[in-house]
């Protein structure tokens, strides 16, 4: 899946896995789309992956979409891991 700057998916609810590795210049804006846009994207079941040095953001933004969800440390970044409902 490509994502353009809105945010807009093509063909929601069908993905199995997105991957993401946000900019972190963006105050947040970017990865606000991303993750809207990741959580249209997938299927029920379905995994996010993203690469983040501010873990705790996301982990509060995706609590209430994962049935699981955790952040795995790698070297100095953080993969947060969310299965989603």
């Amino acid at each position: 899946m490509l994502l353009e700057a809105e945010g807009a998916v093509p063909d929601p609810g069908t993905f199995d896995l997105v991957l993401a590795n946000p900019p972190y210049y963006s105050g947040h804006r970017i990865p606000e789309v991303m993750v809207k846009a990741a959580l249209a994207a997938l299927r029920p079941g379905g995994k996010l992956l993203i690469v983040t040095k501010e873990p705790e953001w996301y982990l509060e933004r995706l609590t209430p979409h994962a049935e699981r969800l955790e952040a795995i440390e790698l070297r100095k970044y953080r993969v947060v891991c969310a299965t989603v409902d």
